[in-house]
């Protein structure tokens, strides 16, 4: 039966957003306000930029954490009712520059410290190792360190684990590797169970040690919401019967109107 007065309409709202600087941090990050001294600020094209696993003072003999960062979503507001029901739901990592998103640079033997050491290439470079290097008393480079299997970053969806992103391949351009782009993530379960348990959606980001992620922007986007209303033709046969019912009672006020003023003509002659 409701079918026969009722038909469904998609309604996209606007998304919710998140800057990039808006999360909760836990280990190595970096921002407009903390950019460390060897770094590019090209690397920082924003106020709401955060790049996960940079550290603001680097020093080669102190081992690199990695980064968690976490962002909450209030979902409240969002329709959840019958005749008024969220359908769609994406999760959009946004990351401004070309040679940025989740990354590592594993063809460059990095050494963070620039003022003790330099950033240099070596014969012995090998894929998913990361060596450091440091000039000895004689001017050589001598290898201090290597890291071994430098693997990934890894997204959780109010705390469940739902990706895990290993660096394997080169970007198009440039000599790193990683992923300029990652998602969008169809998240509409994770946004229904928040708003069934009157709960915040939780995005949480973490980087391994010496994986770099830069954020620019958080967004719950392509948000649609399914609803109901009265058919085409339903309206025009309620206009129809407005019409008649308005055009009654304006025949009977003018009706009455013209009774008045005969009284009152008999009244003032």
């Amino acid at each position: 039966m409701m079918n026969i007065f009722l038909e469904k309409k998609s309604v996209l709202l606007p998304p919710i957003c998140k800057k990039g600087t808006d999360a909760i941090v836990l280990g190595d990050s970096t921002d407009n306000e903390n950019i460390p001294s060897n770094a590019n600020k090209l690397w920082y094209p924003s106020e709401s930029t955060i790049i996960l696993g940079v550290r603001k003072q680097n020093n080669i003999d102190e081992e690199f954490q990695g980064c968690t960062a976490t962002w909450h979503f209030d979902v409240s507001k969002l329709p959840n009712s019958r005749f008024r029901n969220l359908i769609s739901a994406d999760l959009h990592i946004n990351t401004f520059r070309t040679h940025a998103g989740i990354n590592i640079n594993y063809e460059s033997n990095v050494v963070p410290d620039a003022t003790e050491s330099e950033i240099t290439k070596s014969k012995d470079f090998e894929l998913n190792f990361i060596c450091f290097y440091r000039k000895d008393k004689d001017n050589k480079y001598k290898r201090v360190k290597k890291i071994t299997k430098i693997k990934s970053g890894n997204l959780y969806i109010n705390d469940k684990h739902v990706d895990n992103i290993d660096i394997v391949g080169k970007m198009p351009t440039g000599r790193y590797y990683g992923f300029n782009k990652v998602g969008p993530y169809p998240i509409i379960s994770f946004v229904k169970d928040s708003q069934k348990n009157n709960k915040e959606v939780i995005i949480t980001i973490s980087v391994d040690p010496y994986v770099y992620w830069d954020i620019e922007e958080i967004r719950l986007d392509s948000l649609v919401v399914e609803t109901y209303d009265l058919r085409q033709i339903w309206w025009i046969v309620l206009g129809a019967f407005i019409s008649l019912y308005l055009g009654d009672i304006l025949h009977m006020v003018l009706k009455n109107l013209s009774i008045i003023f005969q009284y009152l003509s008999l009244f003032f002659r």
